[in-house]
């Protein structure tokens, strides 16, 4: 997805305005806080309006809609979970993450590009069935760019991973991204859209890799990622 849009948009005047002379110190409160609720910028709010931009989007897929979705994603940004990468450029391991604890279907995590070069991308992320999303994509805090082509499923039995001994399978997805879409010092958002609105437990792995690092393979990506199985039993 490609959007371009004029974030002058985002700014609307207040939905009430309130005359506050010779009115009762109760009167001044009721506006106060029908004012309040008419720019609802809560962690809430703004995801719940996210939700509700991608059901429309959804629902008609239509240029305007996306990139309507694309600004409330966006403005939701600070209601991602932050992921802190480390000097290397990766988190070098799976780090937990719970998302969708405002219950609205929609949340995200959030990683900022350290300065120096473009960069690629190598992730993955892994949760029981229950807690996969059922869709996910990436945006720039601002502006645009050109997002996930190609995902790839991860095997049992994955070695050096938090859920080894769970009993319960995990679902694992890996995913490349190429074309040097990563600038220096920007940030970057991973939204993921849930079946339901019950929290929702994750492992994410990122790393930064030099642009056009070969990754266009299962194989490639596990290699980049540093990922491995166990040796199959019989």
């Amino acid at each position: 997805m490609k959007t371009r849009f004029d974030f002058n948009n985002l700014i609307s005047p207040p939905r009430y305005r309130c005359t506050l002379a010779g009115v009762a110190v109760v009167m001044v409160l009721v506006c106060a806080a029908t004012t309040l609720r008419g720019a609802d910028t809560t962690a809430a709010a703004l995801l719940r309006e996210a939700a509700s931009a991608r059901a429309r989007w959804v629902a008609q897929e239509t240029p305007a809609n996306g990139q309507a979705f694309a600004r409330a994603a966006q403005a939701a940004a600070d209601a991602f979970t932050k992921v802190e990468l480390k000097d290397s450029g990766s988190t070098e391991q799976f780090v937990r993450v719970t998302l969708n604890q405002h219950g609205t279907g929609f949340d995200g995590i959030r990683f900022i590009v350290p300065k120096g070069e473009a960069r690629d991308l190598a992730w993955a992320f892994a949760g029981l069935q229950r807690n996969v999303p059922s869709n996910w994509y990436i945006l720039p805090r601002a502006g645009e760019m050109k997002g996930f082509r190609q995902f790839f499923r991860g095997g049992p039995g994955m070695k050096g991973v938090p859920w080894e001994e769970t009993v319960v399978p995990f679902s694992v997805y890996l995913q490349p991204l190429s074309g040097g879409e990563l600038k220096p010092e920007q940030e970057y958002l991973i939204w993921f859209n849930f079946y339901d609105q019950r929290p929702k437990d994750l492992y994410v792995l990122l790393k930064l890799v030099p642009v056009g690092t070969l990754m266009n393979t299962t194989a490639t990506v596990h290699e980049q990622l540093g990922l491995g199985y166990r040796p199959v039993t019989k």
